[in-house]
């Protein structure tokens, strides 16, 4: 059993963990707004080339992101990010469409102008990627993706 001093330390010190993760989350978030290239994109284990590639481009603003393809825009997506896990996790709610409200899970890699992310696309919904790749049949998506300097 904890004494007061114990229980109150335990919760500063856990308040200070809340804080600083609460401020990787909003730093990622911060450093992800903008335009970014797609780079390489494979799914169900198989790597698409880049003149297969339907999408062009991802588009980050504020809590919502979307893709850009030849045809026009992706469905936004809003997106939570959770900085305290490892690999990092992502959390996508489809905003419109008919999938309007179907939560995606993924992971998320950011490293200055380099992006990664794996999504679990049309695998099991509950289930989230663990790793930066894809097998064949497991419904996952995972892009490369290079921020784009402003014109």
């Amino acid at each position: 059993m904890l004494n007061r001093r114990q229980y109150l330390m335990t919760v500063a010190l856990l308040a200070g963990m809340s804080g600083n993760s609460q401020s990787l989350m909003l730093d990622d978030s911060r450093d992800l707004q903008g335009s970014w290239e797609i780079i390489s994109l494979e799914t169900n284990g198989e790597k698409k080339a880049a003149a297969e590639q339907d999408l062009i481009s991802l588009i980050v603003e504020g809590d919502q992101m979307w893709g850009v393809k030849a045809g026009g825009p992706d469905p936004k997506v809003k997106f939570r990010l959770d900085p305290s896990k490892t690999p990092k996790g992502l959390d996508l709610t489809i905003q419109e469409g008919q999938d309007q409200g179907k939560v995606v899970l993924g992971i998320y890699d950011l490293q200055g102008d380099d992006l990664r992310l794996c999504i679990n696309i049309f695998g099991e919904a509950s289930r989230r990627p663990s790793e930066f790749k894809t097998q064949e049949r497991d419904g996952i998506g995972f892009v490369t993706l290079k921020r784009m300097k402003a014109k």
